[in-house]
Parts: C-alpha cells; sequence; structure tokens
C-alpha cells in the first residue's frame, strides 16, 4: 500500500518517546476509494506492514481511511509512508509515532490532519509530484511534529504539485533543517501559520526557509503566530512566485540574512503589527532577473535587520512602509549594482524607516525613496547617485514628512541625484554636497511654504561635478555657509515670496570658488547671512548674482566681494527692479574684470569700494551706503529705465576723485543722510532731472551747480564748498544745516534759524543785486577768515555770528536783529544796524565795527560788552550806542568820532569810552552811566556832554555838562587833572539858566573848571552860581578859567557839599555890594565893622564902577594917582577875600 516518495528521502530520528497519537488517513470524498481501518496492533510487531495490526485487517492502502488512537505506534521510523489517492490520516489523541519519510498528497489528494499527539518525521514532503494536493492540518496546542532530518532540505510544500501546511491554535512544527515552500517550477506551496503560541521553526544551526524555490510559494503568519529560521529566501529561481504575508502580531524571525526576489519575483507584507527579524543583510530583488517587494504597513507592524538592507541589489527592489510601519537595520542601500532598480516609499504618520549607519539612494543602479504624508526616514550619512552611473532620486513631501541625516548628506555623490522637498516636509543633515565628484550631477529642489532643508554645516553647490539648488514657493535653505561652485559648476535659484536661504555662520560664502556659480534670487525670495559673501573667489572663477523682483532680498552681514583682489576672477552682481541687497560692512569690487550694476533695486551697504578698475552701474533703483566708505570709482547717477536712487547715510564716508553727476540725462536722486560725508575735489552738478537731499549728512565739493533745474532739497546736515556755488533759486541753509569752507556763493543765501555757516577760507556770500542777498538767522563763524557777504540792502546776520580775528565786509551794510549775537575779535567792515536786544561782545581781543565813511556806520539799539581789550566803533560822525554798552575789566569803546548814548540806554562797567576830546567831535551821553564803584568806574577822554545821569565815572577829558544850560543829576563823579568841566551861566536859575551838577554821591575835583557866559549874559555884583551840589565835595579845580564880566570878580567858592561861583564888586569898601562906595557901605559898617576896614571906606569913597566902558571918564592925576593906589589895595583886599573863602577838602 506504500511506495517510498520519488520527491524527497530524508532520514528520520531514532524512534524514542512515543506520546498519545491519534493519527488518520482521510480517504477522498470525491474518489469513494478508500476503506476505513483502525490501528488495533494485534501483529507481532507494530510494523505499520503487518495486517494484524489493522482493523479490517488489512495493508493500508495510501487512499485508507486510518485510525489511531489510545496506543503507540512502534517500528514505523523505519517506514516511508505516502498519503495518496484521496488518502487521509487524522491523529486525535495521544499517540506517538515515528516515521522515514512522508510524502503527503502523491498521485491526488492527500491529507494529514493532526489536533493532538507528536508526530516525529524525516524528510516530508506535501504534494510531492505533478498531479498532487497535499494538505497537512496541524491545530492545538497538543500537537507537536518534529521533521528531524538535518542533512538535507527536511519540508517540501508544494514540491511538484500543490500543497498545503496550515498550523493553527497553538500548534508547533519543528523542522532540523531546510524548509521549501513551491520548490519546483510546477510546484505551489501555501504555509498559514496562525494563532498565539503557534509556531514553525526551522531550528538547523544553518536551516534555509525558501518561499518559492522553482515554483510558487506562499507564507502567511498570523494572528501572533512564529515563524523562525536562520536564512529565508523568498523567490529564489527565476519565474519563481512567492508571498510572505506577517500580519496580526505573527512574528518571523531570520537569525541570518533574508532575500526578497532573488532570481525570481518575491514579495514580502508585514501588517497589523506583525514583525520580521533578521540579523544579516536584506535583499530585495538580488538577482539580475529577480523582482522584489517588501510592504510595512500599520502600527507596530516592523522589520528589524540589524545588518544592511538593499533594495534592488541587481534586480529590482521595491519597500513600501507606511501606515505607522517601521523598517530598522544599519546601513541602507537603495539600487546596489549596476543594472538594478530600487525604489522605496515611506508613507503617513509614524510610518519610519530607521538605517542606524549610511543610506545610499543609488548606488550603482536607479534608485527613488519617496518619503510621503509625515512618513520619516533616519541615517548617519546620506548619498543620492553614489557611484559613477548611478542615479537617484529621493522625494520628501508633506507636512511631518522628513529625512534625517545624522551627518553628511552627498546629492550626486559620483553619480546622478536630485532631491525634492516640498510640501511642508523637512530635510535635516550636517553638510551637504551637490555634485561631490568630477562627471557627477547633484540637484535639489526645495519647494513649497514650510518645506525646510536644514543643514546644520556648510552646503556646498558644484564641489567638482555639477550641482543645482532650487528654492521655491516660500521653502527654506538652512546651513552654516555656502560654497557655489567650489570646483565644478553650480547654480542655485530662489525664487518666490518667502523662498530663502539662510547661512548661519559668520564666515565666507562663496559663488564661485574655482568653478563657474550662479545665484539667482527672483520674485521675492532671499539669501541672508551674518558673514561675508563673494562672488568669484579664485582666477578660474567666472560667476554672478542676480537679485531682482518686489521683496527679492539679499542680506550680508559683512562683507560683499566681486572678485578678487589683483587676480582676473569675474564676479558680476546686478540689483534689478524692486530688489534689495542689505550688507553690514562693505561692498567691493575687486578688479577690472568684476562689477556691480544697479538695475532698479535697492543697494544698502556701509561701504562702496570700486579702487581697482571694476565697473559700477547704476542704471535705476537705489544704492544706500550705511556708514562706511563709498569708492564707485566715478559717481554719475542717471535713471536708465527709472529713477536712480543713491543713499549714503551713517557714520561713513566716500571721497570721488572725479566729478560728480545727478540727474544730467535721466531721472536720479541723491540722498547724504544720517552724518555719512561725500566729498570731491571737483565739481557736483545737479541736472534737470536730479535732485540732491542732504539730511544730516556732508557734501564737499570745489564748485556746486544748481542751475539747469533739478532740485537741492537741504534739510540738515553740512555743504562744504571750496569754489563757485551757484543755486538758481538760491542757497537756503535749513535749521540743522551747515554751509563750511571758502565758497564763492553767488546767489541768495538764506539761512533758517538754527543754521550753521563756518568759514574755513574766505568766503563770498550772498547776491549783491536783491535786497534780500544775504539774510541769515542762525550762526555764523568767521575764525580767522575773511567773509565777504553781497546784498543789495543790508546783510543780516544771525543768532550768532564770531570771529576769532577774521573779518567780515558787506559793502551795503550788516543788520543785528533782537537777540542776535555778535562776539569774538576781529572786524566788520561795514555799517552796522543793532537791533534792540542784539548782543556785540567782544571777550578779548580788539573787535573793530562799522564804516568810517558813513553816517550810520555805527547804530545800535542793543547791548555792547566788551572785557578788558577794545571795541572800535566807526562812525563818520558819533556811532550810536545801544541799550545797554557793558566794559569790563578795564575794556574800552573807542569811537574816533564819538558817540551817542540815547535816553533810556546806559553804560555801565569798568573802563574807559575813548573819544576825540574835540567839541567837534563829542560824545554825547543822554543815558545812563554807571560805573561799577568808584574805584571800578568808568572813564571817558573825549569831549562828553548830554544829560544823562552819571555815576562812578572819571574824566580825562572834558565834561560839558547838558546840551544847553541844565541841571544834571548825578552820582559819584571824578575829574582827572587832564579833565575840564565846562560850566554854561546864561541866566541866575539853575538847569535854565546855568549848568548844575547835582551829584548824590562824592565829587572829586582836579583839573579846569571852565566857565562860559551864554548868550551875552552878564552876571551882576552879588550873583551866585551853585554849579556843583554834593553830599561830599573833595578838593578843587586846580585851574580856573573864569569869563570877564566887566572889572567884577569872581569867586569860586569850595564848601564840603557844593561849589559857588559869585560875582563880587572890585572896591574893598563897597560893602553892600551895590558897585560904589557910598554913604550906605558906611552905615552897614556901623552895623558891623567886622565888615571892612574904616580907612578903605575913607580911601575909597565916592569910588563906582563904569555903567560902560565908553562912559569911563579919565582921572585926573592927583586923583589917578589916588585911585591906583586905592585898586592895588582892593586887588590885595580880594586876593585876601578869594583865598579865605575857598573851601579845602
Amino acid at each position: 500500500m506504500t511506495r517510498q516518495c520519488e520527491l524527497l528521502h530524508v532520514r528520520a530520528f531514532s524512534y524514542s518517546v512515543l506520546c498519545a497519537l491519534s493519527f488518520s488517513l482521510l480517504t477522498n470524498s470525491a474518489s469513494g476509494q478508500g476503506v476505513s481501518r483502525s490501528w488495533i496492533g494485534g501483529g507481532a510487531t507494530d510494523n505499520w506492514f503487518d495486517s494484524a495490526n489493522w482493523s479490517p485487517g488489512a495493508v493500508p492502502d495510501p487512499a485508507d481511511f486510518l485510525v489511531i488512537s489510545f496506543m503507540d505506534v512502534a517500528g514505523l521510523n523505519t517506514n516511508n509512508v505516502d498519503i495518496a489517492n484521496g488518502g487521509r490520516i487524522e491523529v486525535s489523541t495521544a499517540s506517538v509515532v515515528t516515521i522515514n519519510f512522508l510524502n503527503i498528497g502523491l498521485d491526488g489528494e492527500g491529507t494529514l490532519d493532526m489536533s493532538a499527539g507528536t508526530l516525529t518525521t524525516d524528510t516530508t514532503a506535501i504534494a510531492g509530484d505533478g498531479n498532487s494536493f497535499g494538505t497537512a492540518n496541524i491545530t492545538g496546542s497538543a500537537s507537536l511534529w518534529n521533521i528531524t532530518d538535518s542533512t538535507s532540505s527536511d519540508l517540501v510544500v508544494g514540491s511538484v504539485g500543490e500543497g498545503r501546511l496550515n498550523l493553527t491554535n497553538g500548534a508547533v512544527v519543528n523542522v532540523a533543517d531546510d524548509g521549501t515552500i513551491g520548490s519546483s517550477a510546477s510546484g505551489t506551496g501555501i504555509v498559514d501559520v496562525s494563532g498565539t503560541a503557534t509556531s514553525l521553526s526551522f531550528t538547523g544551526s544553518s536551516s534555509n526557509l525558501i518561499v518559492g524555490s522553482s515554483g510558487r510559494g506562499t507564507l502567511n503568519i498570523f494572528n501572533g503566530a512564529t515563524v523562525s529560521n536562520v536564512s529565508s529566501t523568498i523567490a529564489s529561481i527565476s519565474n519563481s512566485l512567492a508571498t510572505v504575508t506577517v500580519d496580526s502580531a505573527g512574528t518571523w524571525t531570520n537569525t541570518s540574512s533574508m532575500t526578497v526576489g532573488n532570481l525570481g519575483t518575491g514579495t514580502l507584507a508585514i501588517r497589523g503589527g506583525g514583525v520580521v527579524t533578521s540579523t544579516s543583510i536584506g535583499t530585495i530583488g538580488n538577482s539580475s532577473t529577480g523582482v522584489g517587494r517588501v510592504w510595512v504597513e500599520g502600527t507596530d507592524s516592523l522589520w528589524d535587520l540589524t545588518s544592511t538592507l538593499e533594495v534592488g541589489n541587481f534586480g529590482r527592489g521595491e519597500m513600501e512602509i507606511n501606515g505607522g510601519g517601521r523598517v530598522e537595520n544599519t546601513n541602507g542601500t537603495i539600487a546596489d549594482e549596476v543594472g538594478s532598480i530600487g525604489s522605496v516609499s515611506v508613507r503617513g504618520n509614524g510610518s519610519i524607516w530607521t538605517n542606524s549607519g549610511t543610506l545610499q539612494v543609488g548606488d550603482l543602479g536607479d534608485a527613488t525613496l519617496l518619503i510621503t504624508d509625515g512618513g520619516t526616514v533616519e541615517n548617519t550619512s546620506g548619498d543620492i547617485g553614489d557611484r559613477a552611473g548611478s542615479i537617484g532620486i529621493v522625494n520628501v513631501e508633506g507636512f511631518g514628512s522628513t529625512w534625517t541625516n545624522s551627518s553628511a548628506a552627498n546629492i550626486g555623490y559620483s553619480g546622478d541625484g536630485t532631491l525634492n522637498i516640498a510640501g511642508g516636509a523637512t530635510v535635516t543633515n550636517t553638510a551637504a554636497n551637490l555634485g561631490f565628484a568630477s562627471g557627477s550631477s547633484g540637484t535639489v529642489n526645495v519647494s513649497g511654504g514650510g518645506s525646510h532643508w536644514n543643514s546644520t554645516s556648510s552646503v556646498r553647490v558644484g564641489v567638482s561635478g555639477s550641482g543645482t539648488l532650487n528654492i521655491s514657493g516660500g521653502a527654506t535653505v538652512s546651513s552654516t555657509l555656502v560654497g557655489i561652485g567650489v570646483v565644478g559648476g553650480g547654480d542655485v535659484s530662489i525664487d518666490g515670496a518667502g523662498s530663502r536661504w539662510i547661512a548661519t555662520s559668520n564666515g565666507t560664502s562663496t559663488v564661485g570658488e574655482d568653478g563657474n556659480a550662479s545665484l539667482q534670487i527672483t520674485s521675492g525670495g532671499s539669501f541672508e547671512t551674518p558673514g561675508d559673501l563673494i562672488v568669484a573667489k579664485n582666477d578660474a572663477s567666472t560667476s554672478n548674482l542676480t537679485v531682482t523682483g518686489n521683496g527679492s532680498r539679499l542680506d550680508l552681514g559683512f562683507v560683499f566681494s566681486l572678485g578678487n583682489v589683483g587676480g582676473t576672477a569675474t564676479g558680476s552682481a546686478t540689483i534689478g527692479t524692486g530688489a534689495e541687497a542689505n550688507i553690514g560692512l562693505v561692498t567691493v569690487i575687486q578688479n577690472t574684470n568684476s562689477s556691480l550694476t544697479i538695475d532698479g533695486g535697492s543697494l544698502t551697504t556701509p561701504s562702496l569700494i570700486n579702487n581697482n578698475g571694476g565697473t559700477f552701474t547704476f542704471k535705476s533703483g537705489t544704492v544706500t551706503i550705511d556708514g562706511g566708505a563709498y569708492s564707485p570709482g566715478a559717481l554719475t547717477l542717471n535713471g536708465v529705465a527709472g529713477t536712480a536712487t543713491l543713499n549714503l547715510q551713517g557714520s561713513g564716508s566716500a571721497t570721488i576723485g572725479e566729478p560728480i553727476y545727478i540727474g544730467t540725462t535721466g531721472d536720479a536722486v541723491l540722498n547724504i543722510t544720517d552724518g555719512y560725508s561725500l566729498s570731491t575735489g571737483d565739481a557736483v552738478t545737479i541736472g534737470a532731472f536730479g535732485e540732491i537731499k542732504l539730511d544730516g549728512g556732508t557734501l564737499s565739493a570745489d564748485d556746486f551747480d544748481n542751475t539747469s533745474g533739478g532740485t537741492f532739497n537741504f534739510t540738515s546736515g553740512t555743504l562744504v564748498a571750496t569754489g563757485f556755488v551757484t543755486v538758481s533759486s538760491g542757497l537756503t541753509i535749513p535749521s540743522d544745516g551747515t554751509l563750511t569752507g571758502s565758497p564763492n556763493v553767488n546767489t541768495k543765501v538764506n539761512g533758517l534759524t538754527g543754521s550753521t555757516i563756518t568759514a574755513t577760507g574766505n568766503m563770498l556770500l550772498g547776491d549783491g543785486a536783491s535786497f534780500l542777498g544775504f539774510v541769515h538767522q542762525g550762526t555764523l563763524n568767521v575764525g580767522n577768515r575773511a567773509v565777504n557777504l553781497r546784498s543789495a540792502g543790508f546783510a543780516q546776520l544771525g543768532a550768532l555770528t564770531t570771529l576769532s580775528g577774521g573779518s567780515i565786509t558787506a559793502a551795503n551794510g550788516i543788520t543785528l536783529g533782537g537777540g542776535d549775537v555778535l562776539t569774538g575779535d576781529g572786524t566788520l567792515n561795514a555799517k552796522i544796524a543793532a537791533g534792540i536786544g542784539s548782543i556785540i561782545y567782544a571777550p578779548g581781543g580788539d573787535l573793530t565795527l562799522g564804516d568810517p565813511n558813513a553816517f550810520d556806520g555805527f547804530v545800535s539799539a542793543g547791548n555792547m560788552t566788551v572785557d578788558a581789550d577794545s571795541i572800535i566803533l566807526l562812525d563818520r560822525n558819533q556811532a550810536q550806542l545801544g541799550a545797554l554798552t557793558t566794559v569790563i575789566g578795564g575794556g574800552k569803546v573807542v569811537a574816533a568820532n564819538g558817540v551817542v548814548l540815547d535816553f533810556a540806554s546806559a553804560i555801565t562797567g569798568d573802563g574807559e569810552i575813548e573819544t576825540p576830546n574835540d567839541p567837534l567831535r563829542p560824545t554825547i551821553i543822554n543815558g545812563t552811566v554807571e560805573g561799577t564803584s568808584s574805584n571800578l568806574n568808568i572813564g571817558f577822554n573825549g569831549y562828553v556832554k548830554g544829560v544823562g545821569m552819571l555815576n562812578n565815572v572819571y574824566f580825562t577829558g572834558t565834561h560839558a555838562p547838558g546840551l544847553s544850560p541844565t541841571e544834571l543829576s548825578v552820582g559819584n563823579l571824578t575829574y582827572a587833572n587832564s579833565a575840564t568841566l565846562e560850566i554854561e551861566l546864561g541866566g541866575l536859575v539853575a538847569g535854565s539858566g546855568h549848568d548844575q551838577i547835582n551829584s548824590d554821591g562824592t565829587v572829586t575835583l582836579n583839573g579846569t573848571l571852565d566857565v562860559s557866559l551864554l548868550n551875552n549874559f552878564m552876571p551882576s555884583i552879588g550873583d551866585t552860581f551853585e554849579i556843583i551840589t554834593a553830599t561830599i565835595v573833595v578838593d578843587m579845580f586846580s585851574v580856573e578859567s573864569l569869563p570877564a564880566i566887566g572889572g567884577l570878580l569872581w569867586n569860586v567858592n569850595y564848601s564840603a557839599t557844593n561849589v559857588v561861583l559869585e560875582v563880587l564888586s572890585p572896591f574893598t569898601a563897597d560893602f553892600d555890594q551895590d558897585g560904589d562906595v557910598d554913604g550906605h557901605d558906611f552905615l552897614v559898617w556901623q552895623r558891623d565893622p567886622n565888615v571892612g576896614s574904616l580907612t578903605d571906606w575913607q580911601a575909597q569913597y565916592g569910588g563906582a564902577l563904569p555903567l560902560t566902558a565908553s562912559a569911563t571918564s579919565v582921572p585926573e592925576p592927583g586923583t589917578l594917582t589916588s585911585l591906583l593906589w586905592g585898586l592895588l589895595a582892593l586887588s590885595s583886599y580880594c586876593s585876601q577875600f578869594t583865598r579865605r573863602r575857598r573851601v579845602h577838602g
């Protein structure tokens, strides 16, 4: 009834412990040929072929239905058993059977059902020939099947025919060596392992499980079941087709390598928390004809390799990880060898491919890696297009999708590599190289808002090969440094609003090192770094940078360099329409081959240097120099397709060696602001289309020409000129503005309040044809220079004018307004009209003011102070002093033609008013003169008249009180030895008739008293004139010049409080002072004999003053003699009388 299996010959294990085994052979119900037989063990031995052991008694046919129960079966270990032609064996109780060779399904159908017991077989085949259908159903935790041959393939499921092995509900099958599912080309094998504790184990030290050797193989591991082996192959031989599914927490353990699609087409599906492990290399699509596919799907689904994973070794490999599945291995390779094709997709949140080592996408073959919908790939270094001839493509798509390289990433190492990052995905690595080796090509495309390529070290585009980086749609690339075109060629495009590349290091990035490179920033893209950027670093490089489009930006923290110093590198940059370039330190055009073009964009840089023959072209747009040097070579601004705007701002400076032209042929604006200084030793010309705005900066030029219709908008800052300054509408100096240098400003000058004009050389300012030719309300600093102010009317000085030895000349005069200050030492060669509230101050050194040829040479209504030195006033007649003149520390006011101090005006201090002692050039004092003290007084050395109040005044010249007889109120007066006091007598009443000085202080006398008579006035005997009253009168005049009064005598009576002029008779006996000596005089004598001598009365009796000179009679000789003696006596008497009445001290 049995025959030896023609397919497999396996040696059984030695018969050992037998357990209760129920082993039954079920016939094919369709054939109806089998006989039901039971094992009764009635034979002499337990030989399978002893008919006495069966009931009904006969040797079993392969088609029989055999039942063995509650008995031990021995002796089968030397027998081969075939189950064929619909035969069936069923084990349901605790029997133990050992069989040598078991063939289930031979020449038809065969079935093994096992629900309990232990079955030990040697080699076992299920479906051993082409027409067979074999099935083994092993179920229950009490079922144990041991296949023990360790020298050949122990278990074959689907050898030639169709075989099935079903393990369920905790059944255990242990295979000592190898297993094959779908062995030959016609074989189909299906193995289902399902249920917790259900296991299929290949326990040999080198056991290999082949699913689809040459035929079709299927292995399903479900519901917590386990399969284990050393190595495994899915689809081993060409044309084989095999699938392994690990699902529902099933486990497949490989202690060595795994191959999916060796020469055939193999599939591995890990789902539902299934786990596959292997400790050696894993290969998907091993050989050239091999096709391998792996799906890892679902949370907790895992393929765990502790070695390398190859997806496409020589063949085609595919791997998809989705739904939270995971694959873990050491190194990963996609498309390893020439001709291989590999693809991996990692899809969905939680899906992750972890490479603890490197990842190569395209080692020698064609490879694709897709990371999408939140998937993650991790590795150390990553290479896309590793070796020459390889093609690698990595697509990272969608928010949450990440590729993390803990080390460097090479895109096109020696082959062709492409990295696409889109839709909010993120790629991270340390350094990155695009086109690393010669002949390689690397391309990275980063697109979409939220997409981010983050390199924690440098990114080099075109190392020795060709590199391309495109950033678009709001994506971000970040790195420490940038190298584009290191040796090879590099092209970078940053396009679209929000698209940007951030280089975080303050080191140097390059666009073209030894290779050729291009960086294009367009339509709102940006490149930013706190460090430097060089375009064309070394001689071999020809490289360019373009920034264009609204919102496009180039932001550098330090140096922007074009070309190399003294070299042949060609570096060019263009800032196009709507774009901005912001440079932190300096922009340098290094050599003659390099260029910078501003064509509608904006450049902001502290400095711009073009000293080595490079080209700076400013077509239109804006250049802002912020705090540094500006040396473009030449400065000509003319917009070509728009307005060219140059902003020079900050604390920097620029010197242009050629003329500066602004807007001569096209629209142009030059803004000089915030402390920037622009200078040229030549001319600055504003054309018809030009505008210069000077706002806080400094513009220095030889000549300045704005006569063609352009605009000079001077709002603050400094204009320095050394030549002609011509402005058609006049030059207005703003409140915070300064004009300085040595210009000839041949136009109206209007200096607003707060403005400043400072002469560092001689200046000519204003328009002599305009009555407002020079109007200044600010500060004029003359220093030691000469300033000529031109105006058809008075030139108007401002709030402060200072001199330090210099001079101001104005042909038509100078005015000082209220509150205006003129200070210093020097000369104002012009008529001076100083208004109320104006101040003239000479703190040290002489200050000369006025026009000696003008009748209004010096007219002041303001204040004037001189300290220690002199203010010299020039006027054709008297200089008009203002409201207050102060002399300090012995200072002088000198006026060659005298001064006038008007009513309500004053002179104070301690010093001298030096004027001519000439009545034709008098000093007229109608105001107040107040010396500091009696010791620190004000001296007058000229001819002084007027009705003003004098106190603490010292005269060394002439004092002629009043302008006609006046009563003058004074304080302390002192008349020096050289002084003269002129007193006019025209009547007896003080003030209206004669001069009188009334002092409430001390009057100290010396010098000359000069008395004159006014209007033919002739005093009479007895008339008195109190010419001085004082609290104290000290001393007396040294000289008394008294007018003749027709034979009468003058007496000057000095008392302690006054000085009185008295008119006396010439007769000593004229006691009643009526001009004759008569009886009335005797009556006076009688009343008071002390009035005189009676002898004199007797001698002089009858004497009388003649009425007129013509009426004087000639006396007779005797009488004449008596008269002469009388006159001599009278003269002696009068002399004694006068001296007696003087008051001393």
